[in-house]
């Protein structure tokens, strides 16, 4: 299995620096986790759904 583009998306937003993208806790946490758009919220859901429940072998999410 292979992670999705919004997976690949969502993970591109924690960087190094992150602390200089909110002055608040939430500011952050609202700037890396909301996607731009309902459909890659439904995708990038379903797909950590998939990680979660199990469907996906420890060593594929390690090469995510």
């Amino acid at each position: 299995m292979h992670a999705s583009k919004e997976f690949k998306k969502f993970g591109l937003q924690f960087i190094h620096d992150i602390h200089l993208m909110g002055e608040t806790m939430d500011n952050l946490i609202n700037n890396v986790s909301i996607p731009s758009n309902e459909s890659e919220r439904t995708r990038l859901k379903h797909f950590l759904n998939e990680i979660i429940d199990g469907r996906v072998t420890d060593a594929d999410v390690r090469h995510f």
